[in-house]
C-alpha cells in the first residue's frame, strides 16, 4: 500500500510540471438564440429569439499533448442566458409576442477532440428571470424561487482555433445545447418549457508554462 501511495506521488509530483506547461485558461464570449423545445400548449407557437447579453466566463482546458492542443479536456465556469419567444397561433402583435429568460451560474465540463466539442453545461444557481413583449408595455421578473435549478444541458459544438501563438490561441467557438429539463420549478407538466440554442463567439487561451 506505501508502494501504491509513493508511486501516485512521485506521479502527480514529476507530472505537474508537464501538465501546468500545457495548461491554458482565458475568458469566453457567445451570443445565443434559443427556442422552447418542449410541446407547446394548445394555440401557442413558439420562435426564436436572441439572447439580449451574450453568455461569458472563464474557460480552463488542458490538451492532452503539447503536439496537439485542440484534443483535451476542459470547463467554462460562467453565466449561462437562455430565451426563447411564445407567440398566439393567430393575431400575433407586440402586445401578446413574449420573450421568456432565464439566467444561471453554470459550470460546463467538455472533451474537445480536433476541435469537435461534447460536454454537459450544469446550470447551478439561478440568477433572474424575467417575461416581456415586444411592445414594452410588460416587464415581469420570476421569482427565483419559480425557478428551477440545476438545469442540465446537452451540448456539441466546435473550437476552432484562427490564431495560434506561443502565447495564447484565439479561437472561434460554436455551441448547440438542448436542455434536459424544463426552466420552471415544481412544474412537472409536458409544457414546463426547455431551451435549445445556437450559439457563436469567442474564446482566448493563455498558455501558461
Amino acid at each position: 500500500m506505501k508502494r501504491v501511495a509513493l508511486t501516485c506521488f512521485l506521479l502527480l509530483v514529476l507530472g505537474s510540471p508537464m501538465l501546468l506547461a500545457q495548461f491554458q485558461i482565458g475568458p469566453y464570449l457567445i451570443a445565443k438564440a434559443g427556442v422552447n423545445a418542449a410541446k407547446i400548449p394548445s394555440g401557442s407557437k413558439t420562435g426564436v429569439t436572441f439572447n439580449g447579453i451574450p453568455d461569458f466566463g472563464a474557460t480552463f482546458v488542458m490538451p492532452f499533448s503539447k503536439r496537439n492542443e485542440n484534443m483535451g479536456v476542459g470547463v467554462d465556469l460562467g453565466v449561462t442566458r437562455y430565451s426563447f419567444l411564445t407567440r398566439p397561433n393567430s393575431g400575433a402583435n407586440e402586445d401578446n409576442r413574449f420573450t421568456s429568460q432565464y439566467s444561471y451560474f453554470s459550470l460546463a465540463p467538455y472533451v474537445v477532440l480536433s476541435g469537435f466539442v461534447v460536454g454537459l453545461n450544469v446550470s447551478l444557481l439561478s440568477l433572474d428571470g424575467c417575461v416581456t413583449n415586444e411592445s414594452g408595455t410588460i416587464d415581469n421578473s420570476i421569482d427565483s424561487d419559480n425557478i428551477n435549478a440545476p438545469i442540465f444541458e446537452l451540448r456539441i459544438g466546435g473550437i476552432i482555433p484562427v490564431v495560434d501563438e506561443k502565447s495564447g490561441r484565439l479561437n472561434v467557438n460554436i455551441t448547440g445545447g438542448y436542455n434536459l429539463n424544463g426552466f420552471r420549478d415544481g412544474d412537472d407538466s409536458e409544457f414546463n418549457p426547455q431551451g435549445a440554442s445556437l450559439g457563436l463567439g469567442f474564446s482566448y487561451f493563455f498558455k501558461l508554462k
